[in-house]
């Protein structure tokens, strides 16, 4: 049971994280916008380059690259989940927020 609640979090964050784009709170930095650019520019000689490879080639670097997506995806996930837990912490120590066996075992479970 308690898996199941942990599961639900998870979603809820991932999808409060990934749909709610629009919100005010929303943070955009300059730094991601760079890099996406600098990757628009990789993916137009990616494209010309890879029609010339043979069909195993261009599955072994399109299932690379799609595992690359997963797992950048999945390390955002964790970095979200680990601000939402630093500031569970600084609450805790600031006083805000009474440290129970409940808020422990939260931290417990997602390291």
């Amino acid at each position: 049971m308690e898996n199941q609640i942990w599961e639900k979090v998870a979603l809820f964050l991932k999808e409060l994280r990934c749909e709610d784009i629009k919100r005010s709170s929303i943070i955009h930095l300059d730094s991601c916008r760079n890099e996406k650019e600098y990757l628009k520019e990789l993916k137009k000689v990616y494209d010309k380059e890879i029609v010339n490879l043979p069909k195993e080639q261009k599955k072994n670097i399109f299932d690379y690259m799609e595992q690359l997506q997963v797992v950048s995806f999945e390390e955002q996930q964790e970095a979200y989940c680990q601000g939402i837990m630093d500031c569970v912490q600084i609450l805790v120590g600031l006083g805000l927020l009474e440290m129970n066996g409940k808020i422990t075992q939260a931290v417990e479970k997602l390291k």
